[in-house]
């Protein structure tokens, strides 16, 4: 997956942690905080290089589901599609889709299943931005490989049903 223009891969969209945020469709601020891992680049590199690990270490990848919360489902997105290897799955809850306009997969991911939820009243990533990253997965990933759960909460957690939801993706 491109990570969209060369300055957005050098910047990270606000998360749930920044005060007063909320995530609309075009909105990308800097959160760099000299971790290494504050650009959405690195902290896909982060999680590729995890990923060679568990490979490494005798799980295969293709046993592996790739899932987050928020910015780190926009992480799971971003990492899991873009990954050299086959994942089982790829879960976002409150998430979205870092690269909406030209979306792109690995041939290794590019069928690969995909679960995202996203709360219709959700405070901190809007419903609007949900909308537009599962239009753009759509476009990339093959019908029947994206499952969405439209949730009514007006919190970013995820609700319960939620969770049973994105247990029963994993299984």
């Amino acid at each position: 997956m491109a990570c969209g223009s060369d300055e957005e891969r050098e910047q990270w969209p606000a998360s749930a942690n920044d005060e007063a945020v909320r995530l609309e469709p075009s909105a990308v601020v800097s959160v760099g905080n000299g971790d290494g891992h504050s650009t959405l680049a690195g902290s896909v590199a982060s999680v590729h290089r995890l990923l060679d690990r568990i490979a490494e270490g005798g799980t295969p990848t293709e046993r592996v589901v790739l899932g987050g919360f928020s910015q780190g489902g926009a992480t799971a997105i971003a990492a899991g599609l873009s990954y050299g290897r086959r994942l089982a799955g790829i879960a976002s809850i409150s998430g979205w889709c870092p690269d909406r306009t030209h979306p792109r997969a690995h041939a290794a991911n590019a069928s690969t299943p995909v679960f995202c939820s996203s709360g219709t009243a959700d405070p901190v990533v809007s419903f609007q931005l949900a909308k537009q990253s599962v239009k753009a997965l759509g476009e990339v990933l093959p019908a029947g490989a994206l499952t969405f759960e439209r949730v009514d909460r007006s919190v970013h957690p995820p609700k319960r049903h939620e969770m049973l939801a994105a247990t029963e993706f994993i299984r």
